[in-house]
């Protein structure tokens, strides 16, 4: 009897120790988002410059800078064989917005502001025209937001193993997208580095035909590190038919800025202005109404360049009636 209650003890604690050691505990979503939380707390701004390739077809540059009170600009340029290099600048925060046009005949060495259009809006969110592609799924393209603020709370998130992706250690999530509470889509499953802090490692959607949102296909290759944070250095994102290869060239954090990095370019040297629409109230859209109904069109008539050829034609048609009249006369 005593030997069995010996190796009952013994089972009892050991079983605890080693289930500790086993590989097998997973962290919980709350740590999860703690650790991206952390990841993220002290930036104030942060840029983030990347070469988005897609040979043979085009190159481009991406650089995207963002505060924490949604400040933003978001450059993209564009590189085609044997093409003008363009680019597009687009800005501002919630209340308002721009968005320029460059073009450049020497590859990029200097730019001519080409269009401008400037929005004042009245929304508090910030419409980021773009996802950020090394930071695909941890920045919300559309509210300026990171993935420990909306992604964990917007939808059904399960952490449901541990794989290694590349030699790299990875929890696994198991996501379902809500919509209006709402499931939207198939699913995904995302891959955690833990040993970075928690950063995307690989994204992968759910088969089956798309019934809703739909995740892309993204791999990171690589992670670098910036002081203490770790960032998504290369990848992949696959965006059928082309395979979109995607490589940091700049991440900062805290970078200097100035208050005019965020505003308009000026109108000066721009070479197609675009006209802003005339805003009526109500009031007056309804008396241009009433000003004046329209006119009917006026009945069709001949071309006034016809009429002295018709005259003409009659002219000689009667002459030589005439003469042809008078000729059978007098032979009789």
């Amino acid at each position: 009897m005593r030997a069995i209650q010996f190796w009952a003890c013994v089972l009892l604690l050991t079983v605890p120790w080693g289930a500790a050691f086993s590989g097998d505990d997973l962290p919980t979503v709350d740590e999860v988002r703690q650790h991206l939380r952390e990841w993220r707390q002290d930036f104030v701004a942060f840029r983030i410059r990347y070469e988005n390739s897609q040979p043979p077809f085009a190159t481009r540059f991406w650089d995207f800078l963002m505060t924490d009170t949604h400040n933003y600009v978001d450059i993209e340029e564009i590189y085609r064989p044997n093409k003008d290099a363009t680019k597009q600048a687009k800005g501002g925060n919630g209340k308002f917005r721009f968005q320029a046009g460059y073009t450049s005949a020497d590859q990029g060495k200097t730019w001519k502001l080409t269009s401008l259009r400037e929005d004042v809006r009245t929304s508090s969110n910030v419409g980021v025209a773009k996802i950020v592609t090394p930071l695909y799924l941890l920045l919300d393209q559309y509210h300026g937001r990171w993935m420990d603020e909306y992604y964990f709370s917007d939808n059904d998130v399960r952490i449901t193993g541990r794989e290694t992706i590349e030699g790299e250690s990875c929890i696994v999530l198991d996501v379902t997208y809500k919509r209006q509470g709402m499931a939207s889509g198939n699913g995904s499953k995302v891959w955690l580095a833990e040993n970075k802090d928690y950063l995307i490692k690989k994204v992968s959607p759910n088969p089956g035909p798309p019934t809703g949102y739909r995740d892309a296909d993204y791999l990171c290759l690589e992670y670098r590190k910036v002081e203490k944070h770790w960032y998504p250095y290369s990848g992949q994102l696959l965006l059928p038919p082309d395979q979109s290869f995607w490589k940091t060239v700049v991440f900062e954090v805290n970078p200097v800025i100035h208050s005019q990095t965020f505003q308009a370019p000026s109108h000066a040297g721009l070479v197609n202005p675009v006209s802003r629409p005339v805003e009526r109230s109500t009031e007056q859209a309804g008396e241009m109404q009433r000003i004046k109904p329209a006119r009917p069109l006026p009945p069709a008539r001949p071309d006034d360049r016809m009429v002295p050829i018709l005259v003409a034609i009659l002219l000689f048609v009667g002459g030589a009636g005439l003469i042809g009249w008078w000729k059978l006369r007098t032979s009789n």
